[in-house]
């Protein structure tokens, strides 16, 4: 006989005001990618207060894992929550907001970290009764792609499936979201720096105009990008900073500017960085400036991993909707891809994963979801209620593991 999920039910409220503690705590005290000392600190300590006996590994220094090692023979799966923050000023009126000026949990990784501890705890005295293994992992970086560092560990070489979760302000709670296939962006990030030459605004035909020549080029690029590739391939580049000159009557000698290009399609980022260098060559003759540009690709050392679409597996993710569906109701939809990253695509390079949405938006009362502000904005906040369901999901996918044993 198996257990149900709902017999889980009250062992989610009994844990939930421990829930809403680790949550507001972490959010109060956010640290960005590869600094998460405090955190990581916290959630040993967490993990030892559930089950003194558990071993906790730093795989990184601030990535945290242990492991419940079942009586029985069975699968080992991973659970993973990201645990690092954003360089963000937080902009909310929530009573637990952040007391690190400049950082923020703009993305619910302390939703997502508030969550595992809470499936944990729930799970723990289980252990007599599981069959197989689930480890527990508290990845620090992943805004950075903390994972790419992470796999050369090798601590997936013995992991059968592994899944994660995201907190989903577009999303009603009570609703998940999942889709095989890519869902997630393969993403680079780039710099470019135009070296022209200076002077006086007022004689331009004396120098090599860095500004005039990077708004023509920016153009150039995206009209290039808009006829060299099939348009039916999902993509986008990006600029988000521009750098140049301080004077009003000076036209500087360089102009620095940086963003992301991002596609569905690994192979495709490839040929946008090509197309990207071409046009650079192209205007650097016709303008007359010099240029450096460098891509998060170019700088991949040996056995560094190379960005990728998170792909989720087909066979994990319909048997995840069917038992959600089988214990919840009709709560799963389907996710439209996305170009935002995740750096759980790693994973998805080495074992079958699922990835799903989990709704964190609060409904209106006429039944509407309520506007929210998105991820990584200084306003970002979700409804707690969310936390249950993002319990609920890792016992869903726990569940099958644990059954009488005499």
């Amino acid at each position: 006989m198996m257990y149900k999920s709902d017999l889980f039910e009250s062992e989610i409220e009994a844990i939930w005001e421990q829930t809403i503690k680790w949550r507001r705590h972490l959010h109060q005290y956010p640290e960005k990618a590869h600094e998460e000392f405090e955190t990581a600190n916290y959630i040993e300590h967490a993990i030892k207060q559930i089950n003194e006996r558990l071993f906790v590994e730093r795989l990184l220094p601030t990535t945290v894992q242990t492991t419940l090692v079942g009586k029985y023979p069975g699968k080992r799966i991973l659970l993973r929550a990201d645990i690092d923050a954003l360089a963000v000023l937080e902009a909310t009126d929530l009573p637990f907001k952040s007391l690190k000026p400049g950082l923020m949990h703009a993305c619910g990784h302390d939703g997502h970290t508030a969550i595992l501890l809470s499936v944990l705890a729930i799970l723990a005295p289980y252990q007599d009764r599981l069959s197989g293994d689930i480890v527990f992992v508290f990845q620090a970086a992943e805004e950075v792609a903390g994972a790419r560092e992470l796999i050369k560990t090798g601590f997936l070489e013995t992991i059968d499936e592994a899944y994660a979760l995201h907190l989903w302000p577009e999303l009603e709670v009570g609703k998940y979201q999942l889709a095989s296939g890519p869902i997630m962006a393969a993403g680079s990030w780039f710099d470019i720096t135009i070296r022209g030459r200076g002077g006086h605004a007022g004689r331009p035909h004396e120098t090599v105009d860095p500004i005039n020549a990077s708004l023509n080029l920016l153009s150039s690029i995206k009209t290039q990008l808009s006829r060299k590739i099939n348009p039916l391939e999902t993509h986008t580049f990006s600029v988000t900073y521009i750098h140049s000159g301080e004077a009003t009557n000076v036209i500087p000698n360089n102009l620095n500017f940086g963003g992301t290009i991002r596609t569905l399609n690994q192979q495709l980022l490839l040929e946008i960085r090509k197309i990207i260098i071409e046009t650079l060559e192209s205007y650097a003759k016709l303008y007359g400036f010099e240029f450096e540009a460098t891509f998060e690709i170019d700088g991949l050392q040996a056995g560094d991993a190379p960005s990728a679409p998170l792909i989720n597996d087909e066979r994990l993710v319909k048997q995840l909707s069917e038992n959600l569906s089988k214990h919840y109701g009709k709560v799963v939809e389907p996710f439209t891809p996305t170009l935002a990253g995740e750096d759980f695509s790693f994973y998805a390079q080495k074992v079958p994963v699922a990835f799903t949405m989990v709704g964190a938006a609060e409904p209106k009362e006429s039944g509407e979801v309520k506007a929210n502000f998105g991820l990584h904005h200084p306003k970002f906040t979700f409804d707690e209620t969310a936390l249950k369901w993002g319990i609920r999901l890792f016992l869903t996918i726990t569940l099958t593991m644990i059954g009488e044993h005499n």
